[in-house]
């Protein structure tokens, strides 16, 4: 019985528990903790009040499966009415708040008022800070504890290696006393969140004893650094994988792309449990096959937090915010996490009133809630905010320095994101592969080639991290758009890797850029090579010809397009006022005060053109009259959504625009003079950077 139950099969552990013909507290207890260790609370309620009579035991299943389910006020007021509090009843509530992100609870009201902490008390409180990512408050209470068993020890070396600190990780395995598999597991498990899965596998090797766990952190690790193929092989060497390695399978296979697979995977699992159900899931959600995720979700009959708040952030990221708030506000017992994925649904979603408000109405914040909060004003161009919110974190890990790095090179301070750098390791945090990739984005955006070079060089030299592709990418970038085309071409025939979509596109943009039709040709058609069916290379060659005055080539791309059925994506700008998101695509008609709109802009075209601005129509690749070429550009997405808050907004606050491609030369000379006539900063985030025009100059300093 107790076999079938810790597998999930609860049907025929209940069976047998039927067939019993005299039940003792034993065989009680074990299909109560069958029930709710797997989030069948309603049987598990049955069950329990069936029992004849109830033992420590009895009364801690209980706790601790309403704890794992959520329903903190279930596992109280269970707690309050056991007649002897041991410290297993404790414990239990220690982990059910700390797994549900409320660690101060876990900490003030229940931890703090224990009668007697044993190494396990301990050992749950350490893990509740290191679960949250709270390393200074993991390693302050590892100082005080008595006594330091290996479960302390491994919580240590988890959290050090899943916020970067990977040489600490390594301090601390070295200084462990006696180790067991736990511990060897946690350094394959930091070795491989930090991307050092050489590292994993040598860990691995050298392991006196394996069992599934050690397995199941290498599947993991493979699966972090792109391998899937390795994962699935390790996978298939057990003899009979369980559950738990299945499900860590499944997510192996959705980190990827492989969805068909991973439903295969889960389809290999007899009884399901409620975590292979959630992996599924955030499966479907990760492809935005919304319909399947509702439908897996629907399927759970005892839902846990995880399902609820995975399903509230499929429809915010696919940008359903009215699901996704519903699915929010049926949540029966909601955590610190349903609330970070509202907070990221509506920031994401340009409503920064409302996530402002979640925010600060939150009781209780983790270290994912303020660096959420900080990347979402960052990546939305308020970076005064954003710094200020920064300082006032209580705990930083590297993911919200990360951020803060990122938002700083997206809005173009190059030279501040450095800064930060240099201001995060003096604080002894250690920058990892992302840190590296906002600081090249950095020097990218502002032609800081030295400093880019510098950084590049430093990642294996002084930091042990061995640069991706995407790193080369940018570095690539950093030198193209700098006019340095000749040594970004050897950069990528050079690099480590085949040249991909990313090389290639960034050495076409530059060519473009600087006028080189013969690089740029070459690079063009090596990316058409992968995908002769998006419209970007195309769209970048014909520029280039037009620009260079070579408008026969620049038409012998676009009839190519035609004759391959390629379309170009149309521009679309959105823009949030009054609470309400408006979209405006190039050239359609749709809005519904689009007279209004054509009025304004019409009367702003003809301002600007008395103050000395002149379109630009070397932007437009169709074969029509200078005239109708301005015409053209005047509808670009985002003039469109500026004349629109022109005459739907305050006269003097702020525009902000959301645009999905990166702007053109024209919108970027327009949108200076619009700055100064409107008296208006307006604030864009094209496809690839944000753009602060202000009184007539934008932030990018015209080179973007």
């Amino acid at each position: 019985m107790q076999v079938y139950s810790e597998n999930g099969d609860l049907g025929s552990a209940k069976a047998i528990f039927d067939q019993i013909p005299s039940h003792n507290v034993v065989s009680w207890n074990s299909l109560i903790a069958g029930f709710s260790q797997h989030g069948f609370m309603s049987n598990a309620d049955e069950i329990f009040a069936r029992m004849p009579r109830w033992s420590s035991s009895s009364w801690n299943s209980m706790i601790t499966g309403y704890a794992q389910s959520g329903d903190l006020a279930g596992a109280t007021a269970m707690f309050d009415r056991t007649p002897e509090h041991n410290v297993i009843s404790w414990n239990a509530l220690i982990t059910g708040y700390s797994d549900n992100r409320m660690i101060p609870e876990a900490k003030g009201v229940i931890f703090d008022e224990m009668p007697r902490r044993e190494e396990v008390s301990w050992n749950a409180l350490l893990s509740a800070y290191a679960q949250a990512g709270h390393v200074h408050l993991a390693r302050s209470t590892f100082e005080r504890m008595p006594r330091h068993d290996v479960v302390a020890w491994t919580a240590l070396i988890a959290v050090s290696g899943q916020n970067g600190q990977l040489e600490e990780a390594e301090v601390l395995y070295d200084l462990i006393p006696e180790r067991d598999l736990v511990a060897w597991t946690a350094l394959i498990q930091a070795y491989g969140v930090n991307g050092q899965l050489t590292e994993s596998k040598r860990v691995y090797a050298l392991m006196p004893e394996r069992n599934r766990v050690s397995h199941t952190a290498m599947i993991i690790a493979y699966s972090q650094n792109g391998e899937v193929v390795q994962a699935r092989k390790m996978l298939d060497t057990l003899p009979d994988p369980d559950q738990s390695t299945r499900t860590s399978m499944i997510v192996a296979y959705a980190q990827n792309g492989y969805i068909k697979d991973a439903r295969e995977m889960f389809d290999s699992i007899k009884n399901p449990d409620v975590i292979a159900c959630n992996a599924m899931m955030e499966a479907y959600s990760s492809a935005q096959m919304l319909d399947h995720a509702k439908a897996m979700f629907d399927s759970i009959k005892q839902k846990t937090l995880v399902s609820w708040n995975t399903m509230v952030a499929a429809y915010a990221q696919a940008g359903n915010l009215d699901e996704a708030k519903s699915i929010f506000d049926s949540i029966p017992h909601k955590n610190v996490v349903s609330h970070n994925v509202m907070v990221v649904a509506y920031a994401h979603n340009m409503d920064l009133a409302e996530a402002r408000r979640i925010f600060y109405s939150m009781d209780e914040k983790d270290t994912v809630t303020w660096t959420a909060m900080v990347a979402m004003l960052a990546q939305h161009g308020r970076l005064a905010e954003a710094q200020e919110l920064f300082a006032k974190m209580p705990y930083r890990n590297v993911v919200s320095w990360n951020s803060l790095i990122a938002g700083m090179a997206s809005c173009g301070h190059g030279m501040a994101a450095v800064r930060y750098l240099y201001v995060m390791r003096n604080e002894g945090a250690k920058p990892d592969h992302i840190t590296f990739m906002g600081i090249l984005i950095a020097c990218s955006h502002v032609g800081l080639v030295e400093e880019g070079w510098t950084h590049f060089t430093s990642m294996q030299g002084d930091h042990g991290l061995i640069p991706w592709r995407e790193h080369y990418c940018r570095m690539v970038d950093v030198l193209g758009r700098a006019g340095q085309l000749g040594a970004a071409r050897e950069l990528l025939e050079t690099m480590p890797f085949i040249p991909d979509v990313g090389a290639w596109g960034s050495l076409l943009g530059s060519c473009k850029t600087h006028s080189d039709v013969k690089l740029g040709t070459r690079a063009a058609e090596s990316l058409l090579q992968f995908d002769d069916q998006s419209s970007g290379p195309y769209v970048l060659l014909a520029n280039m010809y037009s620009s260079v005055g070579r408008v026969a080539d620049a038409l012998a791309v676009r009839n190519r397009m035609k004759a391959r059925g390629v379309k170009k994506q149309p521009g679309v700008s959105l823009i949030r006022v009054d609470g309400v998101l408006h979209r405006f695509v190039a050239g359609e008609a749709s809005h519904p005060r689009h007279q209004e709109i054509l009025s304004e802009l019409s009367r702003l075209q003809e301002l600007m053109k008395k103050a000395g601005y002149q379109p630009d129509t070397k932007a437009v690749l169709h074969s029509v009259l200078d005239e109708e070429k301005e015409v053209l550009l005047s509808y670009h997405s985002e003039k469109l959504a500026i004349a629109f808050a022109s005459i739907a907004c305050e006269p003097g606050t702020p525009i902000r625009i959301m645009k999905n491609l990166r702007v053109c030369s024209d919108c970027h000379t327009a949108t200076k003079f619009l700055s100064k006539l409107l008296q208006r900063e307006i604030i864009v985030r094209d496809g690839y950077r944000f753009h602060n025009f202000e009184n007539g100059t934008c932030s990018c300093g015209d080179y973007w």
